[in-house]
């Protein structure tokens, strides 16, 4: 092999090396943020619910994040709902976001359990947390993710249609 050759063939690795290591890690500074949009019960089965759930992922960094999977649990007022994963590939740019739609896998027992809470609770919010790990891969591998939040019940109840304006009944 000539010196010529050699040299040819390190640049052209060199090159790739780098704009591998671009592409995977750019730079990202902070986690993405995962929240809650929405729950829709899909799929009731006596021993297994399904439920079509969408999260936002909000990319805070100025590289952008190539998912190639997530990793996830809801909880509802302090207790696991369900949890589920998905390996869909997500590419959210850089100061973006992107909705996910995916499927979370509860049972019977957590469902009464939170409707038992609910109704002899006399609270007019629920609590939420979702929490997780998002793959990107190449060097950053795995990044968890958690969000809170709280739905008010009240306000949520005045957008039904035909539901009471407060006050009336």
């Amino acid at each position: 092999m000539s010196l010529r050759t050699l040299a040819a063939f390190a640049l052209a690795t060199i090159v790739a090396t780098m704009a591998a290591g671009c592409a995977t890690t750019g730079t990202i500074e902070e986690p993405p943020r995962v929240s809650l949009v929405n729950i829709v019960p899909e799929d009731f089965q006596l021993f297994e619910q399904r439920y079509r759930v969408t999260l936002r992922v909000l990319n805070p960094n100025d590289a952008t994040l190539s998912i190639q999977g997530i990793s996830y649990e809801i909880e509802l007022n302090g207790k696991t709902f369900g949890e589920g994963v998905s390996g869909e590939a997500v590419t959210v740019e850089p100061f973006g976001e992107k909705t996910v739609s995916v499927i979370v896998l509860s049972n019977i027992g957590r469902v009464y359990e939170q409707f038992r809470e609910l109704t002899s609770s006399g609270r007019s919010t629920i609590s939420y947390a979702v929490r997780g790990n998002i793959s990107i891969g190449g060097a950053l591998g795995r990044v968890p993710f958690d969000h809170q939040g709280e739905l008010d019940l009240e306000g949520f109840a005045s957008v039904l249609p035909g539901a009471a304006s407060p006050g009336t009944q």
